[in-house]
């Protein structure tokens, strides 16, 4: 057994799955930190809200967990806009002495230059898949779905906004992973914005590029074992299973498992005393 973190892991999830429901969004993942010596909470909020209404949400669910594993901090995971979500939350309630550690996944800290480039040329296209999905998430269990504004919030301008409003919590060790996918196996539905994102700026996983990916301690670039590279669907375990056949991660920035990094994450989160 791993050496037990001091404080329990709230996962934080981002768009289009929730925690808490059918197709459920962490895949291996949580089995995995347990393993490794965490004590799990799931963040529960909605998956398409506006990042002020899923802060709000937020703010209880961390009472909730203090309250019932008696801890008097948190470690946070968030994946994609979840980052976004937990800074708001820790930012309007300053809960900074309630919080350990906030690492980031795959979070476009600073927004998209291909999505500013989407709302210049088809802003038509982004209010139409908008209402497709706000139509789906309505029946999956959200309360408050808003597709299209949520993607106002990833272009550069709103980022660059959010940071300035929401600077890094003081006293909370924060970090954060970018990821990149360098094939289509990878993800082929993905490979499409992956190839219009790096005409515009260069690598992503798909969605995220690495320079939109840093806030805190930026830790570096993940990629895979193989030519697959990491998606931006891959960093929740989508599939359910490794990325590659050959079994056995170099270290957490060369994987061949993404229940890998997220192993070596727990470790090195309980080394630091957290």
């Amino acid at each position: 057994m791993s050496r037990q973190l001091k404080y329990p892991v709230m996962l934080v999830h981002g768009m289009s799955r929730r925690d808490d429901r059918w197709l459920k969004y962490w895949g291996r993942i949580p089995k995995a930190l347990e393993q490794s010596g965490c004590k799990i909470y799931f963040s529960g909020q909605d998956c398409n809200a506006v990042i002020e209404h899923n802060a709000d949400f937020l703010a209880g669910r961390i009472e909730e967990i203090l309250a019932d594993s008696g801890a008097s901090k948190i470690n946070v995971i968030a994946h994609s806009k979840g980052g976004f979500d937990i800074r708001r939350c820790v930012s309007k309630y300053h809960l900074e002495d309630k919080v350990a550690s906030i690492t980031t996944i795959g979070t476009p800290h600073h927004g998209s230059i291909a999505l500013d480039r989407v709302f210049k040329m088809r802003r038509w296209f982004v209010r139409l898949v908008s209402f497709t999905s706000n139509t789906w998430m309505r029946i999956y269990g959200d309360s408050q779905p808003d597709f299209y504004h949520i993607m106002t919030d990833f272009t550069t301008e709103a980022a660059a906004r959010f940071n300035e409003e929401n600077p890094m919590p003081q006293g909370v060790y924060c970090q954060s992973f970018a990821f990149v996918a360098d094939h289509a196996r990878g993800n082929y539905i993905l490979s499409i914005p992956r190839r219009f994102i790096k005409r515009v700026e260069g690598e992503s996983d798909g969605l995220v590029t690495p320079a939109s990916a840093q806030w805190g301690n930026f830790r570096g670039i993940v990629r895979s074992t193989t030519k697959r590279g990491v998606s931006h669907w891959d960093e929740i375990d989508l599939k359910h299973q490794p990325l590659s056949k050959n079994i056995g991660s170099e270290s957490m920035f060369k994987i061949s498992d993404i229940t890998d990094f997220y192993s070596m994450l727990a470790k090195e989160l309980a080394e630091k005393g957290f």
